[in-house]
């Protein structure tokens, strides 16, 4: 091979690539120019910065001070007006008070009792009926007369033989709407009133037995037997002996025992 020809070639490779790095650099773009801020650039920012800031610290100042003032002031005219409003008599902000246990409450307030304490008639509560404390059976704190019969002997009064808790109510309204004698236990228990209450009634057989549990917290019992509003057939009813707590439950209605009402709140 002929060296001048190797020469050749290589020259051309060489020609050809500085012709090619020329034509992309020609298509290139220009280099950036980069800028520097100065010291005074800086400076001036920051004062800018600060003079803002002051400005809307200023403004928020004033904004401020405004609606206090116009707060005080509108303060000052409803206090004015409220200086020209009458008075009022201070009987209207006296509370109607009520027997509520053993102490007095406002009237509005609902009433919670215990057992042994005195009920919204003025009696006894020996019963409740939930655990709420506002439902239950309070008695009289005394007996209804000394003695009397169960009345109506020999008489078969229908709806008067319930002998549950809650049932006393419904015997004592049968016996007094079908036997017309006076002075009987039913009807001693029906007229009696206390504290303007007259909704007492001859307990039940169950309520009765609950009455001598409670005996001593209700108080006023004599050692004697007491009646029931529950009747067991046409001559005989209920009746508790309150020494020492027996039921007979064959008292013969013309005997003369005691009476004590009790009434459900």
């Amino acid at each position: 091979m002929n060296p001048n020809t190797k020469y050749h070639a290589t020259a051309r490779a060489l020609l050809f690539g500085m012709g090619l790095l020329l034509s992309c650099s020609a298509f290139a773009a220009p280099a950036p120019r980069l800028t520097y801020a100065t010291t005074q650039d800086l400076s001036n920012e920051t004062n800018a910065r600060i003079t803002a800031d002051s400005d809307e610290t200023s403004a928020r100042k004033a904004a401020d001070s405004d609606e206090t003032s116009a707060r005080k002031a509108a303060d000052a005219l409803l206090l004015d007006k409220i200086k020209l409003l009458p008075d009022l008599p201070k009987e209207r902000f006296q509370a109607t008070l009520k027997i509520c246990g053993n102490s007095d409450i406002p009237q509005w307030e609902r009433c919670i009792y215990a057992v042994g304490e005195t009920g919204p008639a003025g009696g006894k509560v020996f019963y409740l009926t939930d655990a709420s404390g506002m439902h239950g059976l309070e008695a009289a704190p005394v007996d209804q007369g000394a003695r009397a019969t169960w009345g109506c002997d020999g008489l078969n009064i229908n709806n008067a033989n319930h002998w549950l808790i809650g049932e006393g109510a419904v015997n004592t309204a049968s016996i007094l709407a079908s036997c017309s004698e006076a002075g009987i236990a039913a009807r001693l228990a029906g007229s009696y009133v206390l504290n303007g209450f007259n909704d007492w009634f001859l307990p039940s057989k169950d309520e009765l037995s609950e009455l001598y549990k409670y005996r001593a917290v209700v108080g006023g019992f004599s050692a004697d037997y007491y009646w029931s509003s529950t009747m067991i057939a046409t001559y005989y009813a209920n009746c508790l002996a309150m020494t020492d707590g027996s039921s007979a439950l064959e008292c013969q209605k013309s005997n003369a025992f005691r009476v004590r009402a009790i009434r459900a709140f």
